[in-house]
């Protein structure tokens, strides 16, 4: 069992696989905009410029001070993703997961990944690149390629809904079978 955690800007989901079979899906009200808010008004910078400290410093570790400011939003999106795995493995009578995989713009922020690891006592991996995907080598192009993880893998595994009846939708929606 594999859960992917896709920390983007105003929300994070959490998809659980077992066997390459897709599980179960929540959405959290976490993303990584709130963390960049919180940096930014304690630094006293841009939103940009915070950012690009999260990406280059490591403001997150997993020695994070409870009392430190970005500490509250990110252990309780922690928690929300410790809480759906609890769910999903006494609930739904599933196998505990045994690996965890970050994807999404939280990939490049500095020290999440370790945190994570160390507060979900489950291996983290980023999911830095794409089978299938060819991504230029530059770092800037390389961040907004992974912006769009959705969208590639939509392409390279598509889910594969067809209409039963394309005489229901309006004319100008055509849903083909990629």
């Amino acid at each position: 069992p594999t859960l992917t955690v896709d920390i983007s800007g105003d929300h994070t989901a959490l998809t659980f696989f077992d066997s390459g079979d897709m599980i179960m899906q929540r959405n959290v009200d976490f993303g990584l905009d709130q963390i960049i808010d919180i940096v930014a008004r304690e630094r006293w910078v841009s939103n940009e410029r915070a950012d690009e400290l999260l990406r280059t410093s490591e403001i997150i570790s997993e020695d994070l001070p409870p009392t430190a400011a970005i500490a509250e939003p990110l252990f309780f999106s922690i928690d929300m993703i410790r809480r759906t795995m609890a769910y999903y493995t006494r609930n739904r009578g599933m196998a505990p997961v045994e690996q965890v995989l970050l994807m999404g713009d939280a990939v490049c922020y500095q020290g999440l990944r370790e945190l994570l690891e160390a507060q979900l006592s489950v291996p983290v991996t980023s999911l830095t690149n794409l089978r299938g995907v060819s991504v230029p080598r530059s770092g800037a192009l390389h961040e907004q390629a992974m912006r769009f993880l959705d969208n590639y893998g939509a392409v390279i595994a598509p889910v594969g809904f067809l209409s039963q009846d394309q005489g229901q939708y309006p004319r100008w929606i055509t849903i083909t079978n990629w």
